[in-house]
């Protein structure tokens, strides 16, 4: 699961989940801001308290301990709901934001708590907020509006009580309130609409994935056991068709996409090539990379003639083993009867004008050992790279 860690901003430090944890006394509030900020527990738990007559932190302790969710809960599950049910999720949350702002007011109105007057902006504030995040789906459009609403009905309020006067300055003073309580209200919905469009595209991509494996499986896979089956009898040809399926899905599967830039990737197809043409069978090891240049692509030239030599001439099983790096070196090996090669014509052009001719015009070498102790033909071509 994706944690979208490219949408933190390049100041911003790592830090906790912001979550209530143990140990406890009341709700572990103070225990995860201790975590996720920092700082002593007991210096958060002693600010608490000694701020607790302003009724602001109790607030927000209510709210945290509401809202947050406890350390080691399981809440990959709840990202994984249909969408569908994302509405009956938001519901008690939104019913707790509306209840506490309610008993505010109740109690506001009643005169029962006189420092609830103070709290009222502040709960109206939360209480939007509450609102315009807590509700998804077809009514996430009408909670953000009565979310902005309400909170800007609370940064009103907060300018009104601060400011007396009624010039420019309040009408200054509640515009930037509101935008500010916008700005807070709406940011979530943002990061939210924002993180929905990154997995639309993630999920885009992967349909697109199932699409394109599904369409080389009908193409190649589904094709080839289609002929498998109209030549059953031909064991020889049976043999060459899943030899030149496996490979093909191999690279498939495993490599990258085709890159006329890449030799090894252009060695392994003109080993399938020569695969194809002659119904042989060829192993291929690689290892390293360079990008085809001049030289390199004389490389690659000579050891498809060496693998065609191989081929027509030679014995299976055939290997063509490279090192590519600082500079390519490439082993064309068969197991057939070998040759003299001093014995070697003028007219032998596949050997003297392709193998040896060409690495020699491309500043290179090429060796040919045959025949080997164990039998066969080794053929040895190597290019510098180029500086």
């Amino acid at each position: 699961m994706e944690d979208y860690a490219d949408l933190l901003a390049p100041w911003a430090t790592a830090r906790p989940a912001l979550e209530r944890r143990e140990p406890k006394i009341l709700a572990g509030v103070c225990q995860g801001l201790a975590q996720h900020l920092g700082g002593s527990v007991r210096m958060w738990r002693l600010a608490f308290l000694l701020l607790c007559w302003t009724v602001v932190p109790v607030v927000v302790y209510a709210v945290l301990a509401l809202t947050l969710s406890r350390e080691g809960a399981d809440v990959s599950t709840r990202r994984l709901v249909k969408p569908l049910a994302s509405g009956e999720d938001s519901r008690p949350t939104t019913a707790v934001a509306l209840g506490a702002m309610g008993v505010i007011i109740l109690l506001v109105i009643v005169g029962y708590f006189p420092g609830a007057l103070a709290v009222l902006p502040l709960a109206l504030i939360l209480a939007g907020g509450a609102i315009a995040w807590s509700v998804q789906g077809r009514w996430a459009s009408l909670a953000l509006g009565v979310g902005l609403l309400v909170a800007t009905m609370g940064a009103v309020v907060v300018v009104e009580n601060v400011v007396d006067s009624a010039d420019a300055t309040t009408a200054f003073l509640t515009g930037f309130a509101a935008l500010a309580v916008g700005a807070f209200v709406l940011y979530p919905s943002q990061m939210r609409s924002r993180m929905h469009a990154r997995e639309q595209d993630a999920q885009l991509v992967r349909e697109e994935t199932r699409a394109d494996i599904a369409a080389h499986l009908h193409d190649s896979v589904l094709q080839t056991l289609a002929l498998i089956r109209s030549r059953a009898d031909d064991a020889d040809a049976v043999r060459v068709l899943a030899r030149q399926q496996e490979a093909e899905l191999r690279d498939y599967l495993y490599s990258d996409r085709r890159d006329d830039t890449s030799v090894a990737t252009v060695l392994t197809r003109r080993a399938r090539e020569v695969e194809a043409t002659y119904g042989a069978q060829v192993d291929v090891v690689i290892t390293g990379d360079m990008e085809v240049t001049a030289r390199t692509q004389a490389l690659i030239d000579a050891a498809g003639e060496a693998l065609t030599n191989a081929c027509k001439h030679g014995g299976s099983p055939i290997s063509m083993y490279a090192e590519l790096g600082d500079g390519g070196d490439v082993w064309v090996r068969d197991r057939g009867e070998g040759f003299d090669v001093g014995s070697i014509g003028e007219d032998r052009r596949g050997v003297r004008h392709s193998i040896y001719g060409r690495m020699e015009r491309a500043g290179g070498r090429a060796n040919i050992r045959s025949p080997l102790p164990t039998g066969g033909t080794e053929v040895h071509m190597s290019v510098e790279e180029e500086q």
